[in-house]
């Protein structure tokens, strides 16, 4: 983190969960859309392009192929997290395995 805006989030993000008792996906969720409109509103300040996990579903940009294995495992995630109540750390060790077997078989 190289300004004091991604501190900041990363800060509430830690108060969220020692002091609110707030669900750890709801954290990630909302520090996840606070990036996205932040980045639109104000690149330079949030890092866009320079971080990892950037274009995750379009590893080429828009003008390429969507990676559909990577928004099936976020899918099957989201709904392990939220609709199957699994615990966090199970659906991230998860996400890798497949993730891993998958690189490893399709590239």
């Amino acid at each position: 983190m190289n300004n004091s805006v991604l501190w900041a989030i990363a800060a509430a993000s830690f108060a969220a969960i020692f002091a609110l008792d707030a669900p750890f996906p709801v954290i990630v969720a909302g520090a996840a859309l606070i990036g996205y409109i932040g980045g639109h509103i104000a690149p330079a300040r949030f890092g866009i392009g320079s971080g990892h996990g950037k274009n995750v579903l379009w590893p080429t940009g828009f003008a390429g192929a969507f990676d559909w294995p990577s928004a099936s495992i976020a899918l099957v995630a989201a709904m392990a997290l939220f609709r199957f109540k699994r615990d966090v750390m199970q659906v991230i060790a998860a996400c890798a395995g497949v993730g891993l077997v998958l690189k490893t078989l399709i590239g």
